[in-house]
């Protein structure tokens, strides 16, 4: 909190380098907004990390070659905030693996979670494999 205000989007960010006298620059930041700044900065770095592990665990999968390093991954992935995205990815390595239960779990989980996200670009891939993998 600065100056009464909570920041911690990026377009709060841009209000307020908007709101430096363009004469002061940077070195009108006090310490106290400076730190807000960082913090908020380390806090969204901190909130969307999943994302470069789920896409360095299906790149390891697809491209390398290696199912237990991409486990790893998508599992460090999950570890730091679970999403649809992320779910589904694991739902297809333990698919991969013949593990068609765990799988279907995963894969209801990824669904359920999917179905509140605007962004759920796999609905479709999800809802099949949910009435195909019951069978194997």
């Amino acid at each position: 909190m600065v100056g009464g205000h909570r920041y911690e989007s990026s377009v709060d960010r841009k209000a307020l380098f908007d709101s430096i006298p363009p004469q002061q620059g940077l070195a009108g930041l006090d310490a106290e907004l400076a730190t807000a700044l960082a913090k908020a900065d380390i806090d969204g770095y901190v909130g969307g990390a999943w994302r470069p592990l789920a896409n360095a665990a299906r790149y390891t999968a697809e491209t390398l070659k290696d199912p237990a390093r991409a486990m790893q991954l998508i599992d460090a992935s999950i570890g730091v905030q679970e999403t649809w995205l992320n779910d589904w990815i694991k739902a297809g390595f333990l698919a991969d693996r013949k593990d068609h239960k765990a799988a279907y779990a995963l894969a209801q989980r990824a669904h359920e979670l999917g179905l509140k996200d605007k962004m759920f670009f796999y609905k479709d891939q999800v809802e099949k494999a949910l009435k195909e993998w019951p069978k194997k």
